[in-house]
């Protein structure tokens, strides 16, 4: 345990410093102190220059679905609660998608020859607006049975909402998908500035356009889903512009035969593995929402407010997961294992104290926040208890996502895959014998994803820890004191 708690970095260069205090020839003093604190402020200082705008970038996708809650939460529950279930749908189709980030990422930074990268651009690009197109057909035709088994009997009058929602938000779909990819080449190009900024006007049009069309046309539902459509086809199309402006990308390049580029379908098939792992999150999550979908309107509603401030939560850590994921696996490449071991286990406890704020916050304020959302009293109470359910779990949800970030720049997919999978069937026993008894307890929805995050979380500390992490322990170095000038050790 000792050895444990000295690698995480909590008393990296205090204590460990103070023991080793070594008189040298000439009186020289080894103590490495100020070395260290110099390091680590520099190491801070590169986790905060990619994390910040990472974490804008990152924000996009619960923000607006945040305004879009808010919004038509005020026009009436039932409305909310069809928002709430295309949600549920939309959520765990795209997020289908989302392996397709850290893929290129790895792809594009591994090639430094431009015309390679253009290359497999336009490759990548091509297979993900096939991709795109069909899913959004799937998504199109499917709606309404898959509205109509999430919401059950007691919900029904929320499906024709949640139909309308998902058959204009699928028109975006492959214009989502595409952004994934030129995501992915900026943040192989080390610009995460850039992703935010198209982030962020992307949020600010849809708000404006949600005002606009829900209040002032009267469209309702439907208005809110096509203003989130409209802004995620503009984010798509300003990274377009930013990387054609820097010579990597024409869309008159394009040619049928670009898709079929062999190098990009090796690493989507290499990395499609981690479906299963997403996959098993989805099913989770749809467990849950499906739980209280059949318990009453309300109680979906209260479940969507609460599960749209734990996702807006949660992607604030994933900005260090995303941080840990581009520069470890940089580090390792350059054979600095012992910086990469540093590195990693700041970002660990950056997370920690992320995840406590996180779950003080919601104490504090989870009476109130549902009320930015609805002005139903049943919606609100409901929603509290939910967020006071999330609260406690938050710490081991936040080191749990910089874990994952570790393993991922290590191209440890399998082992994340299986991982993953277990800590989610551990969470599907409360969930389906909820389901399974009728269970009317609200509080079980969250309970079953905090299972599946904490069982993650456990899973992941003890492979961060063990012998087969290829990020060795940095011990052996600071054991060997540096040389003060004019003396030696």
């Amino acid at each position: 345990m000792r050895k444990l708690v000295g690698n995480l970095g909590f008393i990296n260069g205090v204590s460990i410093c103070q023991k080793r205090d070594v008189a040298g020839r000439g009186g020289a003093v080894c103590c490495h102190q100020k070395d260290r604190a110099a390091e680590r402020r520099d190491r801070d200082a590169r986790i905060a220059k990619l994390a910040i705008p990472a974490m804008g970038a990152l924000l996009v996708e619960p923000v607006l679905s945040m305004v879009d809650t808010a919004f038509v939460g005020q026009i009436g529950t039932n409305q909310l609660a069809g928002v709430g279930i295309a949600s549920f749908i939309l959520k765990g189709t795209t997020t289908l998608f989302s392996f397709f980030l850290p893929i290129s990422t790895a792809m594009f930074a591994g090639k430094a020859d431009m015309e390679k990268q253009k290359k497999l651009l336009r490759s990548a690009v091509g297979i993900a607006f096939v991709i795109g197109i069909f899913g959004g057909l799937v998504l199109y035709l499917t709606a309404g049975q898959a509205s109509s088994l999430m919401a059950g009997m007691s919900s029904a009058a929320s499906v024709p909402y949640a139909v309308s929602y998902i058959g204009i938000r699928s028109l975006a779909l492959p214009f989502m998908v595409a952004t994934l990819i030129f995501s992915g080449m900026l943040r192989a190009l080390q610009d995460t500035v850039t992703i935010f900024k198209a982030a962020l006007a992307s949020n600010l049009l849809n708000a404006l356009l949600d005002y606009v069309m829900i209040f002032w046309l009267y469209w309702g539902v439907s208005g809110a889903a096509l203003a989130t459509t409209i802004s995620q086809i503009v984010q798509s199309t300003i990274l377009a512009t930013v990387i054609a402006r820097r010579g990597y990308w024409k869309l008159t390049d394009m040619r049928l035969g670009d898709v079929l580029n062999l190098t990009v379908v090796r690493e989507f098939v290499g990395g499609s593995v981690l479906l299963l792992r997403t996959a098993s999150n989805v099913f989770t999550f749809m467990m849950a929402g499906k739980l209280a979908a059949t318990i009453g309107t309300a109680q979906v509603a209260a479940f969507e407010v609460a599960k749209q401030v734990w996702s807006f939560q949660v992607l604030v850590t994933a900005s260090l997961h995303l941080t840990t994921t581009s520069v470890i696996g940089k580090l390792v490449s350059e054979g600095n294992q012992n910086e990469a071991r540093k590195f990693g286990d700041r970002c660990v406890e950056l997370g920690l104290y992320l995840g406590i704020i996180h779950t003080l916050t919601v104490v504090a304020f989870g009476h109130w926040i549902p009320t930015v959302f609805t002005s139903d009293p049943q919606v609100i109470r409901l929603g509290a208890e939910c967020l006071k359910m999330s609260a406690w779990a938050q710490p081991a949800t936040a080191c749990a996502f910089v874990l994952e970030g570790c393993f991922l720049s290590l191209k440890k997919y399998r082992m994340m895959t299986f991982n993953n999978i277990i800590a989610a069937v551990i969470s599907w026993i409360p969930l389906g014998l909820a389901l399974y008894t009728n269970s009317t307890n609200m509080s079980i929805t969250f309970l079953g994803i905090n299972v599946l995050l904490v069982s993650r979380f456990v899973i992941y500390f003890f492979h961060y820890f063990s012998r087969t992490n290829p990020l060795i322990p940095y011990e052996d170095e600071v054991d060997q004191p540096r040389v003060a000038p004019g003396g030696e050790a």
